[in-house]
């Protein structure tokens, strides 16, 4: 591509290419063919260290790619990126990114209000599911279970927040609703270190798939008990795996 002249713009991902010595190779390729050279490591906050670092021994850099919000970034290191007025992410010379650790009580706060607020909502969402409704939710129960198959880690948060949010949708509880949007995108790190094992990711794959059933069959009480069980299982998931031994695999 850099000797046919077919780019104009390369974008390596440290974390996708080979980590940073490749991707610095790629860097300096780049340089000698006269091509921009800007990593692609925004999607968690260690790749955006790593490329910001890499960036600023690189003289073919000028840019690196940013997104924010994001979960990904913001969520899982102690002292946060911030962009100054210039639209600029500063680098600290001998400081890397410190990576913040899942704490029993932050579990349990979460959780608790979770147990609390899902079923609320479900309740009053039931009846009133239509439909496209349904429609929906089988086409992200789909997505759910090839995301867990092929492994992409990435996707099994979202889509697990999208597929309970889409579950409540009906419920006419707006300020209940925006409580629990935002707590399950604070439990999205949670829910990928929970799917960690594969046990995990049969058992959500499969009660996702009994909720969305008893839905259809109008089973309200059923599917609030199995609800509350699932939210409480996901719970002890984490607090089995947080009180593990650093050894200890799962």
């Amino acid at each position: 591509l850099f000797e046919q002249q077919c780019v104009d713009i390369v974008q390596p991902d440290a974390t996708k290419c080979g980590g940073l010595t490749e991707a610095w190779r790629i860097a300096w390729m780049a340089y000698e063919h006269n091509v921009q050279w800007v990593p692609h490591g925004w999607n968690t906050a260690i790749g955006l260290a790593a490329d910001l670092q890499l960036s600023a021994a690189m003289p073919v850099a000028r840019y690196v790619e940013y997104l924010t919000p994001s979960p990904y970034i913001e969520e899982i290191v102690n002292e946060k990126f911030t962009v100054d007025a210039e639209g600029l992410l500063q680098i600290v010379p001998h400081k890397g990114a410190i990576v913040t650790t899942l704490s029993e009580e932050e579990v349990n706060d979460v959780f608790d209000l979770r147990a609390v607020l899902e079923p609320r909502l479900f309740r009053r969402s039931i009846p009133a599911l239509t439909a496209e409704d349904f429609t929906q939710l089988d086409q992200l129960q789909q997505q759910f279970a090839e995301a867990i198959r092929a492994k992409d880690l990435p996707r099994w948060g979202t889509l697990n927040a999208e597929l309970h949010t889409a579950l409540y949708a009906r419920a006419r509880l707006p300020q209940t609703a925006t409580i629990v949007v935002g707590l399950l995108q604070k439990s999205d790190r949670y829910t990928r270190v929970q799917l960690s094992t594969p046990a995990a990711m049969k058992r959500a794959e499969r009660e996702h798939a009994l909720l969305i059933d008893l839905c259809r069959k109008g089973d309200t009480e059923a599917a609030c008990t199995l609800l509350a069980a699932h939210i409480e299982t996901v719970r002890g998931d984490l607090l089995k795996l947080l009180n593990q031994p650093p050894h200890a695999t799962a």
